[in-house]
């Protein structure tokens, strides 16, 4: 099991009747959940590839974004 299935979170997501009631709460919580990320930082538990850790030990394949050719002409060139 990785470290995030162990980490119990004093956060309380509830269940959302519409996308609506979602987005206000998310919005309306914003600091509470900026509160719980800084807890995390603090304790280690900040990682990267997460959504496609998440989806690999579930088998599922993680599509990978297509690079706009823009963004990388101005990569190489900096």
């Amino acid at each position: 099991m990785s470290q995030l299935g162990v980490f119990k979170s004093d956060l309380k997501v509830p269940q959302f009747a519409t996308e609506a009631e979602e987005a206000r709460w998310w919005f309306e919580n914003d600091a509470l959940v900026c509160e719980e990320f800084k807890k995390a930082a603090q304790q280690g538990r900040l990682g990267r590839g997460g959504l496609r850790r998440l989806f690999a030990e579930k088998g599922i394949p993680f599509p990978e974004p297509k690079s706009n050719p823009e963004e990388t002409k101005r990569e190489s060139a900096a």
